[in-house]
């Protein structure tokens, strides 16, 4: 074109910016009106200009890959737990998570039902595995069990002998199969309640805690860790979560000899589902979902909507299955080369919680560790008055729990919560549980 319909804007520095914002927005008086104080006490700014000290990193810069991840819990029924992974593996899952509550017989069934069928199948116990469990998912490929020993201790309230004889068997596991990974579920400090800053230095104390056992038995060859997160309804906060877990591990790695592999899980938080209005849950849930593939985790795993209230069923796994494969193929959330780079208030979130983090990581290191900071409650405590404090907010309206707090359905039907078996079987500490917001 001949003629340009637009003239060239003078350059402005950022002091600039923000005196002409601060002049549209009223003054620095109704300026300070608009900034919100999250519960990780963080100020949140209506505007969040290029900082030079602004976090750049690499995967920020990438197209970031995740596997459609199908959650499947195995607790009494085999023939329904078969079908529903026969199900999910006709329906475009990349990935599964098999959780076993209970000890089962039919591991070969599984097995020979998955054989090339999905890349990766997480075999997840909640309790012991068994020797002979293992030696037939030793070598074979794509599968890795999952066994967490320090989370299960933590819900249960103790050990069956003791944290030292529970650390000793899995280490004689971990050290004699290849198959068994190094997996933290620090999805267990979410659902309890813990704030994102919390969240992220107890999985760093936890981790810690492997990595101070690897070390102490002269582990030198390289493992792989799977860490599963739970992201909440905080959008922008969830998704500086991941990229802020991402650099704190990667300062813990550091001291250690050996080569690690990491790789994140995300699921959606369980302690916001509701029973009310239940339907919100799938748009609780795709908030969610969001967030973690925006956060980079590698693994997406979603859950149904009727978890909380509902016997496993084919329509709420499809229901979970299809949210992550409308993100995927229809939305391209696999396809975006760093969706969320240079957005200066993810980088800034990413900074203070990373900040924040650490010093509580620190902190608690400095009292004895993870193990030290269980058995004295000293970290349930920690939580529990976050998780109090946020379901008061609830109380007064300054928090809104949509359909259950607030913006009712009337016509809308109520399920009746699942009963569930309290998890606690010893009392040598406070037991962490899902603290729901909507009793």
């Amino acid at each position: 074109m001949e003629k340009s319909f637009f003239k060239e804007f003078e350059p402005l520095s950022v002091a600039d910016q923000l005196a002409k914002i601060h002049h549209d927005l009223g003054g620095e008086k109704d300026y300070d009106t608009l900034i919100w104080n999250a519960p990780e006490r963080i100020e949140v700014h209506p505007i969040y200009p290029l900082k030079e000290t602004e976090i750049k990193r690499d995967a920020l810069r990438k197209v970031h890959s995740w596997k459609i991840t199908q959650y499947l819990s195995f607790e009494k029924k085999e023939e329904v737990f078969l079908k529903r992974v026969e199900n999910a593996l006709n329906h475009g899952v990349e990935t599964l998570y098999l959780e076993l509550c209970s000890p089962c017989d039919f591991i070969q069934t599984l097995l020979t039902l998955l054989k090339n069928k999905v890349d990766k199948a997480f075999f997840v116990f909640r309790y012991l595995p068994q020797k002979e469990e293992i030696e037939l998912l030793q070598g074979v490929d794509g599968v890795l069990v999952c066994y967490d020993f320090q989370a299960e201790g933590l819900c249960q309230g103790g050990w069956p002998a003791s944290y030292a004889t529970s650390k000793q068997q899995w280490w004689s596991l971990f050290k004699q199969f290849k198959s068994l990974s190094l997996y933290v579920n620090g999805s267990i400090y979410a659902n309890a309640g813990a704030d994102i800053s919390q969240q992220l230095a107890f999985i760093l104390l936890h981790l810690n805690e492997y990595l101070n056992t690897l070390a102490q038995n002269k582990q030198k060859a390289p493992i792989d860790i799977l860490v599963q997160l739970a992201f909440g309804s905080n959008y922008f906060f969830e998704i500086a979560k991941s990229h802020a877990f991402k650099i704190l591990a990667e300062n813990i790695f550091e001291p250690y000899d050996f080569k690690v592999n990491l790789s994140l899980l995300g699921e959606p938080l369980q302690r916001n589902k509701c029973t009310m209005d239940y339907n919100v849950n799938l748009l609780r849930t795709t908030t969610e979902m969001m967030s973690a593939v925006l956060g980079e985790v590698d693994y997406a795993m979603n859950h149904p909507y009727d978890l909380r209230f509902n016997l496993p069923n084919d329509f709420a796994d499809r229901m979970a299955r299809n949210q992550l494969l409308l993100l995927k193929h229809e939305s391209g959330f696999d396809q975006c080369s760093s969706p969320v780079g240079g957005t200066h208030y993810i980088a800034a979130l990413i900074e203070e919680l990373s900040a924040q983090s650490w010093t509580q990581f620190l902190a608690q290191e400095a009292k004895g560790g993870w193990e030290k900071v269980v058995q004295t409650n000293d970290l349930q405590k920690t939580i529990i008055a976050v998780a109090e404090a946020e379901k008061a907010r609830l109380r007064t309206g300054e928090q809104v729990l949509v359909g259950a707090t607030k913006y009712q359905d009337s016509t809308s039907l109520n399920a009746v919560a699942k009963a569930t078996a309290s998890l606690q079987q010893y009392a040598d500490f406070t037991p962490l549980s899902i603290q729901y917001l909507q009793e």
